[in-house]
């Protein structure tokens, strides 16, 4: 099929379908874009990047948290099709075959190196307390630790989200793996049924404190503890218990 009959096909779809989610096979016609405008191999991290801002304006669901698992699947099809190659783990360029060859200008053969699966990346979790499918979670890097536990502080820097699905892939998605040189640590899950109104009240308590963390790092960070969390996750529940009508 052509370049051209694909972004057809495409922005057809996208305008019919406007939030279906962005299939492995979508996403391997974005990524062999990607590759083509550029001389350098990406890193798999980059192609992520760039494809959470490609897929939504063409009008495709492609959220953090399933863009990792997407695009993996979409590399090894262009992977066995030899449409790209692995100049080493991680890395990514357009194979010889994938490039329209010059006028003249012989094939060169693929000497790319295969690629070897990376195992998938693992984040401790400390704990887990609660119930239901979505979750709150809390997490730090050790860096931040060592440094409150040298001034014998009992908060540090931490990031408070929610998601649907499970923690480690959000936190993965949102680059917590490439940011900094540890992976970070997830302290604390809060299971529950409305991750989403859980973390809003917990963000609106946490800055009534004055724990909010003002410049950087986003709006989700603050100087808390999972211990400090967990006490205000079971003090409210007490509250919400005695808030039921009879």
């Amino acid at each position: 099929m052509s370049s051209a009959l694909v972004h057809s096909s495409v922005e057809s779809l996208s305008r019919k379908a406007p939030r279906v989610p962005a299939s492995p096979l979508l996403v391997k016609d974005a990524i062999l874009e990607i590759l083509n405008s550029t001389e350098e191999p990406l890193k798999r991290e980059e192609i992520i990047q760039r494809l959470c801002r490609i897929m939504p304006a063409r009008g495709f669901k492609l959220s953090p948290d399933t863009a990792e698992h997407v695009t993996k699947k979409a590399l090894k099809i262009l992977r066995e099709e030899n449409q790209v190659t692995t100049p080493r783990v991680g890395w990514y360029s357009l194979s010889a075959r994938s490039v329209p060859a010059e006028a003249g200008e012989e094939n060169i053969p693929d000497l790319g190196f295969e690629e070897v699966e990376e195992p998938e990346p693992k984040l401790k979790v400390m704990r887990l307390i609660g119930e239901g499918p979505q979750s709150v979670y809390l997490y730090f890097h050790e860096a931040h630790v060592e440094l409150a536990n040298s001034k014998r502080q009992a908060a540090w820097e931490c990031k408070v989200g929610w998601t649907i699905g499970e923690p480690t892939a959000r936190i993965i998605g949102q680059g917590a793996l490439t940011c900094f040189p540890r992976p970070p640590v997830i302290g604390l899950v809060i299971r529950t049924h409305d991750g989403r109104n859980l973390e809003r009240l917990l963000h609106a308590a946490l800055s009534y404190a004055g724990a909010k963390i003002e410049e950087g790092g986003g709006s989700e960070w603050f100087l808390t503890s999972p211990a400090l969390v967990e006490q205000w996750f079971l003090e409210f529940s007490k509250t919400v218990v005695a808030l039921k009508p009879a």
